[in-house]
């Protein structure tokens, strides 16, 4: 598969990755999509989709409550704040 610039560059967006001063950053994505365009390729039809393999058993815990960090401490700890309320950055529309 031949990655075109403007797939690339979409790319590049959504991974905010600034690539148009450095050509090395550039070719290693491409590689990169290419790879994934060849193992997207792979058959996998013969196998049975899952979430964790087989071998993997996941340790459950009892599901009682339990004392957590009071509000006023955590908030202090961020950056910015709206009385009772973190403040982050609009990132959607």
């Amino acid at each position: 598969m031949k990655v075109s610039k403007i797939y690339l560059e979409k790319v590049a967006s959504l991974a905010k990755i600034e690539i148009e001063s450095n050509e090395s950053i550039q070719d290693d994505l491409v590689r990169l999509l290419e790879h994934f365009e060849e193992l997207s390729r792979v058959d996998l039809s013969f196998f049975e989709p899952m979430s964790l393999p087989p071998q993997c058993r996941l340790k459950f815990r009892s599901d009682e409550p339990q004392t957590g960090i009071k509000q006023t401490e955590a908030l202090k700890e961020a950056p910015k704040t709206n009385c009772k309320f973190y403040t982050v950055p609009k990132i959607i529309g």
